[in-house]
């Protein structure tokens, strides 16, 4: 969908993967590849978590949290663990893709 689209785009910025020889097409099929294999559950905790900005950032994942029944540290160290673990698996298929380690 284009929402999940626009906030897979806005959290690859925010996971600093992209290097002068990836174009955001290479990026984007493997953002996609690596989210697929995560939970439904996961993958919409991380497209609520990225796709709110501005003022409401911080009552929306507040309210994210409490909706998980976490505290709002338990829930940014799960949303840490969610993107390290993507962004590991988006930097080891671009580095395939391109022939490098």
């Amino acid at each position: 969908s284009i929402r999940e689209a626009d906030a897979n785009r806005h959290y690859a910025r925010n996971i600093s993967i992209a290097s002068d020889t990836q174009d955001e097409r290479e990026i984007q099929e493997a953002m996609e590849a690596c989210l697929s294999q995560h939970s439904e559950a996961d993958r919409k905790l991380l497209m609520e978590y990225y796709t709110t900005r501005g003022r409401a950032l911080i009552d929306h994942r507040r309210q994210l949290a409490d909706s998980l029944g976490m505290t709002q540290n338990a829930f940014r160290k799960r949303v840490f663990r969610l993107r390290r673990a993507i962004e590991v698996c988006v930097r080891a298929r671009l580095s395939r893709k391109n022939g490098t380690r």
